[in-house]
């Protein structure tokens, strides 16, 4: 088997139901609810088109797309989004999905910028942050970036507390 991978996922110590893979989205977004021990929360998995070297856009619809799925997410419970944006918080277009309750993790807590991307160029660190967490109802406690073997990226680990 050839080094690398792709794909996007859920994992869960909890039951996930119902689970659903967004057509129209190149690498995709996907939706579950998991029935955790305070209550449902809705997690949304998302690996957007890069600006470059796809035409910017694909990325820009991307982003919009995703911008009204969160929006039409009911606010009956907390909200988790994580993924690859292919965006960092200085491009206008994914500073629109920071809105209707939806908060940026690293923001939140203060960690300045955490490069995520490229990791498969050493001995170079990664030197942008274009993958994150938004949260809605739901606060981020730590934050911090964990290697991935046999990634591109960095993993974002961040513990999260659903607001009462």
């Amino acid at each position: 088997m050839p080094d690398g991978g792709g794909g996007l996922a859920i994992w869960s110590r909890y039951p996930l139901h119902p689970e659903h893979n967004y057509p129209g989205f190149e690498l995709g977004v996907l939706r579950a609810v998991v029935d955790a021990p305070s209550g449902p929360v809705t997690l949304y998995a998302v690996h957007l088109l890069p600006p470059y070297p796809y035409p910017s856009g694909e990325w820009i619809r991307e982003l919009a797309r995703l911008r009204a799925l969160l929006d039409a997410t009911g606010a009956s419970r907390p909200v988790v989004v994580g993924g690859d944006f292919n965006a960092t918080v200085d491009q206008a277009p994914f500073r629109r999905l920071l809105g209707h309750g939806y908060r940026d993790a690293a923001e939140q807590l203060g960690a300045g910028y955490l490069a995520t991307y490229p990791t498969d160029h050493p001995p170079l660190p990664p030197v942008i942050a274009i993958d994150h967490l938004l949260l809605r109802d739901a606060s981020p406690v730590s934050l911090r970036t964990v290697a991935l073997p046999k990634s591109d990226h960095r993993g974002l680990l961040v513990r999260v507390a659903l607001d009462a």
